[in-house]
Formats: C-alpha cells, structure tokens, sequence
C-alpha cells in the first residue's frame, strides 16, 4: 500500500512540474521584443550604419539565456539588412525585468534602392511598414531551443 501511495505521489509530482514547465515554455514563445532606440553610426551615399537596440521582455518564471540571432528587415516587403549573431550570451531575466541587445545594421544606400526606400517614407509616412523577422536560439535551463521564431511589425506611426 506504501509503495502505490509513494508512486501515486511520484506520478503527481512528475505530472505538475511537466504541466509548469509546459506552460512556462508557452510564456517563453510570447517573450516580447520592441525596439528601443536607433543611433545613426555612419551615413554616406556608399555606407550606412545604424546602432538598433532592442528590448527582451520575459514573462515566464524562468530567465533564459539568448544565444544567438539571425534577423532579416525589410521596409515595405523590400528586405534592407541580414543581421547574424552565433557568439552572443544574454540573459534574459525572469518576470518581465527587460534585457537589451546592440546590433549595427549595415547596408549601402545605392545598392538597396534606399533612395526609393526614403521617398516612399516621405510619401506614405505612417502607413510604411518595417518588421524584423528571423529566428533565435535560447537556452533554458539543460535545454536548448534553436530556431526560435521572432516576428517584430511595426509601423512609421509606432515611432513617432
């Protein structure tokens, strides 16, 4: 009879810490990113730079560490800049304490048709759409998630 209450209570406890962990890596899909600023680095009719910052809310009970990123921007569907990061080691704390990250976008005005890119901002002003979309690979704990999805859409309007 010990033996059946004991593992009656073993399945319980392994049935609890499944369901918090499931719902914990539910809360870690629905992080929130947002950015915090842009710097202009560099501008020149050859090369433009931009400092982008961006924020990492979590709000999962569990911090996470980001490991790596591959984002792609596009304005209007046009893409403008690949951004890559395999060595990165952010932690990101639990309970929506937000984190930041740095990357440096880099792209050539002439080659991205960037004149066009800024008449049609010019034109459409809050109607243009500029969206971050890739994947990022988080650790959690003993696990590893490569591939991660990130989406991040905003319009001209959020900015201003």
């Amino acid at each position: 009879m010990k033996k059946w209450l004991f593992l009656i209570g073993l399945g319980g406890l392994g049935l609890g810490s499944f369901l918090y962990y499931r719902r914990q890596l539910a809360l870690l899909y629905n992080f929130k990113w947002n950015v915090e600023d842009v710097k202009v680095k560099k501008l020149s009719l050859s090369d433009t730079q931009l400092l982008v910052t961006m924020g990492i809310v979590n709000d999962a009970d569990i911090s996470f560490t980001l490991t790596g990123y591959n984002f792609d921007i596009s304005i209007d569907g046009k893409n403008i800049a690949n951004i890559s990061n395999k060595d990165i080691n952010v932690v990101i704390p639990r309970n929506s304490k937000p984190a930041s990250i740095n990357f440096l976008v880099s792209m050539n005005p002439k080659e991205m048709g960037l004149k066009n890119i800024v008449s049609q901002l010019l034109l459409t002003s809050t109607r243009t759409d500029i969206k971050i979309k890739g994947t990022t690979s988080v650790k959690m704990g003993l696990f590893t998630f490569r591939k991660f999805p990130i989406e991040v859409d905003y319009m001209i309007e959020d900015f201003t």
